[in-house]
């Protein structure tokens, strides 16, 4: 997810005239946004754009973007509220990483207080919901509401297909949030990498998720053998699918040391994005990260 500071593509150029001036970032978002189910890469641009110009700018950008959204929903008779509710859910979770990464000035140590904030919110679910299937029955169904009275009808057909799946969303959704919104944190932060100024927060190739999460996994797992608490089972699976990220720096790193050819790399990108099979490539990335974390294999090794 690095460039060296040479490369001039022509991302480089978009991304140099993107974080240039306030109205051009304005009309990147403003045209990812627009988009159906691309609009979540606006995100990215919008962690680059804050990582560029900080964050009082970033959330001008925003505002005026969701304005500007929120006009053109009136003017073609859709609700504002539900415009602004789905740019806050897109928008939110990456200004929240990104303030917390300039807060600790750590990537790896921001994406381990993130997979924390996941397992609390687990937990936190089970103690609110004492039937998980019913909650998620009626929150799915709102969701779907919500996205059929924008005019999305393929995202509401989505939502409603994960009904027969109610009993097991707790684990599903958060985890689907984690993995889609991390991805969504790193790859802005890769963007403005690729800008000039180092950033001082550490490399993706560099990533560790730490012994503490391998830990944890480790002993919930077991508990969860022994009690039987489903809610263990549920903390377990996401303490070992997070190490998904590291696997994927893992890979990056053996590329950056040409131990790998980039077609290999391009290769565990496409797997990621082609379903069914991007389900196993996220689960042999999280058993390769995993493995990592024990045993650390990008340490330096005596000649």
């Amino acid at each position: 997810m690095e460039s060296s500071p040479g490369d001039k593509s022509p991302l480089d150029t978009a991304l140099k005239w993107l974080s240039a001036r306030t109205v051009n970032g304005v009309f990147g978002l403003l045209a990812l946004a627009s988009l159906p189910l691309v609009g979540m890469f606006s995100s990215a641009l919008l962690v680059m754009l804050v990582l560029k110009n900080g964050l009082r700018v970033a959330i001008v950008q925003a505002a005026i973007t969701a304005g500007l959204l929120g006009v053109a929903s009136l003017l073609s008779g859709k609700n504002p509220a539900v415009v602004a509710f789905s740019m806050a859910a897109i928008w939110a979770p990456g200004l929240i990483l990104v303030s917390l990464l300039m807060a600790t000035r750590s990537l790896a140590l921001t994406l381990q207080i993130s997979v924390i904030a996941m397992a609390a919110l687990i937990g936190l679910i089970f103690v609110i919901a004492p039937d998980p299937a019913a909650f998620w029955e009626s929150t799915l169904n709102a969701v779907a509401a919500a996205w059929r009275e924008q005019g999305q009808e393929d995202m509401a057909s989505v939502v409603e297909q994960l009904l027969p799946f109610a009993e097991h969303m707790t684990l599903t959704i958060v985890l689907a949030l984690w993995i889609v919104h991390s991805a969504l944190f790193t790859l802005g932060y890769a963007l403005a990498g690729r800008l000039p100024g180092a950033l001082p927060y550490g490399r993706f190739a560099e990533l560790s998720l730490g012994k503490v999460i391998a830990i944890l996994m480790a002993v919930s797992s077991l508990v969860a053998m022994v009690v039987n608490a489903i809610w263990l089972k549920n903390l377990a699976f996401l303490f070992y699918a997070v190490f998904w990220l590291q696997g994927l720096a893992l890979l990056h790193w053996l590329h950056a040391e040409k131990k790998i050819p980039v077609v290999l790399l391009m290769f565990a990108y496409a797997t990621l994005v082609i379903p069914p099979i991007n389900a196993i490539a996220l689960m042999v990335l999280a058993l390769v990260g995993y493995a990592d974390a024990w045993f650390n294999f990008r340490r330096e090794r005596p000649a």
